[in-house]
C-alpha cells in the first residue's frame, strides 16, 4: 500500500496476516519491517495494527521517534 501524505511524500505499507494465537510473537512482522527498511534505504519505520497512518511526514517521524524511546 502507498499512503500519500498532505505534503506529497509517500509512506509505504504492507498488509500481512498476524499470528493471533495469543503468544504475541511478532518476529515475522519485525523481519518484514527490517526488509522493507533495507529495500527503501531508510531507518524510519514502525509496525502498527488496524490504524491509519500519519497524515504528514512530520507526524510520521514523531511516531517513529516516540516508539524508539
Amino acid at each position: 500500500m502507498i499512503f500519500y501524505t498532505e505534503e506529497g511524500t509517500m509512506i509505504f505499507g504492507i498488509s500481512r496476516n498476524v499470528d493471533m494465537n495469543g503468544n504475541l510473537n511478532a518476529e515475522n512482522e519485525d523481519l518484514c519491517l527490517t526488509e522493507m527498511k533495507k529495500y527503501f534505504d531508510t531507518n524510519l519505520g514502525y509496525i502498527h495494527y488496524e490504524n491509519p497512518t500519519a497524515k504528514n511526514y512530520k507526524e510520521f517521524v514523531k511516531i517513529v521517534n516516540e516508539l524508539e524511546k
